[in-house]
């Protein structure tokens, strides 16, 4: 049988419990032990009278938070090392290591993620660097305004091929063309 109980913060012999009675749910509310009061309530009603007191504690602190999504590292998640060897691992500032394993929430040490080294085999020993050591990689390659622009020269070139047959283009290559000759890529 389940039972819940729950202690006056004033004194703690007074007591609030809940438990089963095969279709009913019954309170009772006993003072050293002795019961004071008893009330037997449906299911139905034992969940209204329920949701009512969690309201009424989200009322008086505000309601629980949501718990932060875990934005920790994980298996295959592209990292970049931020500090020379960490923990010895043969990894230097810049490098980009994949994700082998994770090693969260030991109360005995730091959150630190594995990995192999370059040329290690999967059965391999997996290095061990620290959170503080890495820092995420984006997968998106960053351009700048002068690589995304297609050259002038690469334009009309690819425009005089057109026009001779002699080039085989894509669609996005005639479309980039017709673009640049209609002078929005100019």
């Amino acid at each position: 049988m389940t039972e819940y109980k729950i202690e006056c913060i004033g004194d703690p012999r007074d007591t609030l419990e809940a438990f089963n009675d095969g279709e009913d749910i019954i309170f009772f509310s006993r003072h050293d032990g002795s019961t004071k009061v008893s009330v037997y309530v449906s299911p139905a009603d034992a969940r209204t009278f329920a949701r009512g007191i969690l309201a009424l504690a989200d009322e008086v602190d505000g309601g629980e938070a949501e718990p932060a999504p875990d934005s920790r590292p994980r298996v295959g998640d592209r990292l970049r090392v931020t500090k020379n060897n960490p923990r010895s691992a043969p990894a230097e500032t810049g490098d980009i290591i994949t994700v082998s394993a994770v090693d969260y929430d030991d109360p005995n040490s730091e959150d630190c993620i594995r990995y192999l080294a370059a040329g290690d085999e999967p059965g391999d020993y997996q290095w061990f660097v620290p959170l503080s050591a890495v820092e995420p990689v984006s997968d998106e390659p960053e351009s700048t305004s002068e690589t995304a622009k297609p050259s002038r020269a690469r334009l009309l070139e690819a425009a005089m091929d057109a026009m001779s047959g002699s080039g085989t283009y894509t669609a996005s290559d005639l479309i980039e063309l017709a673009d640049y000759l209609a002078g929005e890529n100019a």
